[in-house]
């Protein structure tokens, strides 16, 4: 499944005329399950690892993960706030974590470069609300 959002992603980002050599991605969540801190046996990891492979330098943002335990595990630093890396080309939100519900469209406008692209792998946003930017659901 990792490889299929990070892929859709790239597609997403060609179409859109985006350079995906060193296109920056936010993922939004990596913990194994909504609202937990656990990220033990997390898939989301297929989908940064898929994205590397792409050359794309994604940035992890989870407000809920232990940060030493992502470290730990895999590697990775995770950024204090989603506005660390701006600006994204792309974002993927993986996880969701209640917190993430209240992201408005101007706010994903705020993180992207040109028109936003965002992948909801969980579904968390609603179409209609979000028409104005390019939204990617599974």
């Amino acid at each position: 499944m990792g490889k299929f959002v990070a892929e859709n992603a790239v597609k997403l980002m060609i179409k859109e005329g985006k350079q995906i050599l060193g296109a920056k991605v936010l993922i939004m969540g990596i913990t194994f399950k909504e609202n937990v801190p656990d990220v033990r046996n997390s898939r989301v990891i297929d989908i940064y690892e898929e994205l590397l492979s792409y050359g794309v330098k994604p940035f992890v943002y989870d407000p809920v993960a232990d940060r030493e335990e992502v470290k730990r595990e895999y590697g990775i630093e995770l950024i204090e706030r989603p506005q660390e890396g701006v600006p994204y080309d792309a974002v993927i939100v993986a996880v969701k974590h209640d917190e993430f519900r209240k992201f408005s469209p101007d706010f994903f406008s705020s993180l992207c470069r040109t028109k936003p692209i965002l992948l909801d792998v969980k579904g968390v946003y609603d179409r209609e609300r979000f028409k104005n930017i390019i939204l990617w659901r599974l």
